[in-house]
């Protein structure tokens, strides 16, 4: 492209909500995230949903639910770069979808990544909606800067709905964790999640937070607030605009 070509680009992104920079002609950084995030919809090529009502939400949070359950049980072969579910023969398929999706987000190989797996699912979650410029933004890599952006935005909870980003702190730390919910038993107080970068059985903080894979996990919905160990800060539930 030339670089009048990538100044028109450039406004397109911008007039889409996903692009933040100069309009210049210059293929950086932030063009190359603001274009994978444009494209995405286009690849993943769902039907989009048109009612704004409870039926809206309830078919995103299924959509959620439905990406983060497809890459349930993968485990690292290569710290935070490669995936495999174990428990079959060969390379599984979604392993590499896995590795895409998080990459479209803007996270790199090497990087802790429960914040990229919940973006990639949430992504697939709201793909041809109106909102996923949106989620593109504010969702990042850091799971205390997701929950600080959705806290501006007036996004957050302290109730979880399915499909749910939930978010803690480690400790009073600038770490974090995030997970997707899956469903909520709010009179025993446990929240069921599938979190990536988790250890799959209750362990130590690290583990918990920077595990080797994609695990289903119950979560005690408590906001007691600890010196060491993850607090929980909140929930961004699904939304549309």
């Amino acid at each position: 492209m030339s670089r009048e070509e990538i100044k028109a680009y450039q406004k397109q992104l911008l007039l889409a909500g996903l692009y933040e920079g100069n309009i210049d002609g210059l293929w950086g950084p932030q063009t190359q995230r603001a274009h994978l995030c444009y494209i995405a919809p286009k690849a993943q090529r769902v039907e989009p949903v048109e009612a704004q009502d409870d039926k809206t939400l309830e078919k995103i949070a299924d959509r959620i639910i439905a990406a983060a359950t497809k890459y349930l049980n993968l485990t690292e072969v290569a710290p935070n770069a490669k995936w495999d579910n174990l428990s079959t023969k060969g390379e599984d398929p979604v392993a590499k979808e896995l590795l895409e999706s998080m990459l479209a987000t803007g996270w790199q190989t090497g990087w802790a990544y429960c914040a990229a797996f919940a973006e990639a699912c949430w992504r697939e979650g709201y793909a041809g909606r109106p909102e996923l410029g949106l989620i593109s933004k504010n969702i990042t890599p850091s799971a205390m800067g997701t929950w600080e952006n959705f806290s501006r935005l007036k996004r957050v909870s302290k109730t979880p709905s399915p499909g749910a980003l939930m978010i803690w702190q480690n400790g009073k730390s600038w770490q974090g964790h995030v997970g997707v919910v899956i469903s909520a038993i709010p009179k025993d107080y446990k929240v069921i999640t599938i979190e990536g970068n988790t250890a799959p059985n209750p362990g130590s903080v690290q583990t918990d937070r920077e595990g080797d894979g994609i695990y289903r996990k119950t979560r005690a919905l408590d906001f007691t607030e600890k010196p060491r160990g993850l607090n929980l800060k909140g929930f961004v539930n699904p939304f549309i605009i």
